[in-house]
């Protein structure tokens, strides 16, 4: 099972790559900065809610949720951006 540090590690580069994609469309096209502003403010909620739940868990099963948790909102935020 994965250990604080690690999950807090992967959270961060998937969040870093989310909010780099999202500059580089806003870069790239102007008309989407609103759905990008958006997307940029989800990834940095949901990075905010994940740290919350890492911090209160207790024991490394509690860390089995987040890490799947997490590992389906890479699918979904790759979804996003492939929409913009």
């Amino acid at each position: 099972m994965a250990s604080k540090r690690l999950i807090k590690k992967n959270l961060n580069s998937m969040i870093i790559e989310v909010l780099e994609e999202s500059f580089d469309v806003q870069f790239l096209d102007e008309s989407k900065k609103e759905k990008t502003n958006a997307l940029i403010n989800e990834a940095v909620d949901y990075r905010n809610s994940v740290i919350e739940k890492i911090h209160a868990a207790k024991t490394k099963k509690d860390f089995a949720p987040i890490v799947k948790d997490l590992d389906d909102k890479v699918d979904y935020f790759i979804n996003k951006l492939n929409e913009l």
